[in-house]
């Protein structure tokens, strides 16, 4: 159809496929690290607010120069006004549902990137803990011992626990027969 191969209608087509790629990607189950999902949610905006650009530029151009083409295209090819006609509405049909496509894609990423960074945020704070927990466990058994629970609370809050609570401690936190209070039951 005429103005279909017009630059801006071809290079508006392929931004759009070029952002729904990076977002099959990110939406795919396929075993990413978050640091790689939130990359390739990266690469989908910037495709994204390309192809908003081009979409813009691609109406902003049939509109424009729409009028002149129902006149000048009948005259040259002797194509009948209304075929012109129906084919740009097509043209701008098609550049909205490509401008549609992209906004969706644009959300799925948006939501991709949001738990890719949650994901990083959790992961830092359980290395975090991770760490803290073994700082304290000295005879590195996996379970903080009661003298090990002191010198946690002395020197992560600066306070000396007295024996009645840790007792109670022990009774909450610590299973029968268990060398302490392991990582998975220490209240972060």
């Amino acid at each position: 159809p005429p103005g279909a191969d017009a630059p801006e209608a071809t290079a508006a087509g392929e931004a759009a496929a070029g952002a729904a790629a990076p977002a099959a990607v990110a939406a795919a189950p396929a075993p990413l690290s978050s640091e790689e999902l939130l990359e390739a949610c990266r690469h989908v905006e910037a495709a994204g607010v390309d192809a908003e650009s081009m979409t813009r530029a691609c109406t902003a151009f049939v509109l424009q120069k729409g009028p002149e083409m129902k006149r000048l295209v009948p005259m040259t090819t002797g194509t009948d006004p209304s075929d012109i006609s129906q084919t740009l509405a097509q043209l701008l049909q098609h550049i909205r549902d490509l401008a549609t496509n992209s906004e969706k894609t644009m959300a799925r990423a948006r939501a991709a990137k949001g738990r890719a960074q949650r994901r990083i945020a959790a992961e830092a704070r359980a290395r975090a803990n991770d760490a803290l927990f073994a700082k304290y466990d000295r005879d590195g058994d996996k379970a903080l011992s009661r003298k090990e629970v002191l010198s946690y609370a002395k020197g992560e809050f600066d306070f000396q626990l007295a024996e009645e609570a840790l007792d109670r401690i022990w009774r909450t936190l610590v299973a029968e027969g268990s060398a302490g209070v392991t990582a998975g039951g220490f209240p972060w």
